[in-house]
């Protein structure tokens, strides 16, 4: 029987890099089309876990672009799904003092966790 798995999106961690008044940004970006993930069932049978931070620059229009893994989960399973992930995620885009959306840099952290009780 195949062991059910969870995917836990810490999306209240999503963090904007220019994170200061004086890089003109008033309002960070924010996810509006999350994530569609799929846990690799190879990770998955070999009981892989863990979290992979994605660098992701968040274009004026709200799409992504540059989304780069800036910490690895440690499994490259893992971390090649949630970069897969991230290709079709949209974004409310930042916003500077003037109310005009702007690029900027976000974290986004993507955890992998199996459900308790269907471990080995």
């Amino acid at each position: 029987m195949k062991k059910l798995s969870a995917l836990m999106l810490q999306l209240v961690s999503v963090v904007s890099y220019a994170a200061s008044p004086e890089d003109g940004i008033t309002e960070f970006a924010r996810l509006i089309v999350p994530l569609q993930i799929v846990y690799p069932p190879k990770a998955e049978r070999y009981e892989e876990e863990g979290t992979v931070a994605l660098k992701i620059r968040v274009l004026a229009n709200g799409s992504a672009s540059d989304i780069v893994v800036s910490k690895s989960s440690g499994y490259p399973l893992l971390d090649a799904a949630a970069l897969k992930s991230a290709m079709g995620v949209r974004f409310l885009p930042a916003k500077n003092i003037l109310d005009m959306p702007i690029d900027s840099t976000v974290l986004l952290p993507v955890t992998f966790k199996l459900l308790p009780g269907k471990l080995k």
